[in-house]
């Protein structure tokens, strides 16, 4: 878990996924149905939430697929907190997670 002011980046909760890929389809992206079951069965908790005050503000995947190799995706966040520190803090966390594995 990381905590920057007034927010928490953690992994995502089962069932927090749905409001990920609404914010996504909102978008005009075509997130696979399936994805996050993947991602979550390659690398427990390579799924990340940024929850602010009580609510969930963005997501991203950081998946973990071996000591070499990982991949960043999903990156998602609330129309309301786009541009903010917060959506630069998930991003970091997002890369921190992967330490120095190749990023795909």
């Amino acid at each position: 878990m990381y905590s920057i002011s007034n927010a928490v980046i953690r992994p995502m909760e089962h069932g927090e996924i749905g409001c990920a890929q609404e914010w996504a389809i909102s978008e005009g992206w075509n997130p696979g149905p399936c994805d996050s079951f993947v991602f979550e069965t390659a690398d427990p908790g390579s799924l990340l939430t940024l929850e602010l005050r009580g609510n969930l503000a963005g997501a991203i995947s950081a998946v973990r697929f071996s000591p070499r190799f990982g991949h960043l995706g999903f990156f998602v966040v609330a129309p309301s907190y786009r541009r903010s520190a917060h959506a630069w803090h998930l991003l970091q966390a997002g890369f921190e997670r992967l330490g120095d594995r190749t990023i795909g």
